[in-house]
């Protein structure tokens, strides 16, 4: 079995600089008038002092700081927890956005997790080189001051009244090879 690059880089004894990336897609939310909200790239990774963008997938990821915790993935088929995303809101550059858009609630939010010699300005930019992303709906805004916004999220799987399978195979919805007697 050939050995992943992300991994050979990961277990290197002075590895490239990690680095988490967030689309944060507003897009599926409609503001009053109708017009939908917009993609914006960030990430809370420091660039070492500087204000420039990461550019990764043709997207410039600017510097923000906020704090995701609780993330955690589970194998075991409990439900995961509900990680939060705290944003600072000094600049108070999310206003607006919350104020149109109904506290953000449905916005999806996905990590991209990579090394900085594979974004388009490293040593060897390869936009396939990730980890699995991890993507998250914002579902209820817990607090808001002048100095940061905290929100919920949950996985796109969680939510209420959503069954998988969507359509179930029973025999009186068209599909005639399923029967109600259990075979013993």
């Amino acid at each position: 079995m050939p050995t992943q690059p992300i991994a050979v880089e990961a277990n290197k004894l002075n590895p490239d600089t990690y680095l988490e990336l967030f689309d944060f897609d507003a897009s599926v939310i409609l503001d009053k008038n109708g017009n939908p909200g917009t993609i914006s790239y960030y990430t809370n990774t420091p660039t070492g002092g500087n204000m420039s963008p990461i550019t990764w997938k043709g997207n410039n990821y600017y510097p923000l700081p906020f704090e995701l915790r609780n993330v955690d993935n589970r194998g075991d088929g409990t439900a995961p927890n509900r990680p939060t995303i705290s944003i600072s809101n000094v600049n108070q550059f999310l206003l607006a956005a919350i104020l149109s858009l109904g506290d953000l609630i449905g916005m999806r939010i996905t990590r991209w997790r990579t090394f900085l010699r594979y974004t388009d300005n490293g040593s060897t930019p390869n936009s396939l080189m990730h980890y699995p992303t991890d993507e998250w709906i914002i579902t209820k805004k817990m607090a808001h001051n002048n100095t940061g916004i905290q929100f919920e999220m949950s996985n796109p799987l969680d939510r209420p009244g959503l069954r998988l399978p969507r359509k179930q195979i029973l025999k009186d919805q068209g599909f005639p090879g399923v029967s109600r007697v259990r075979l013993r």
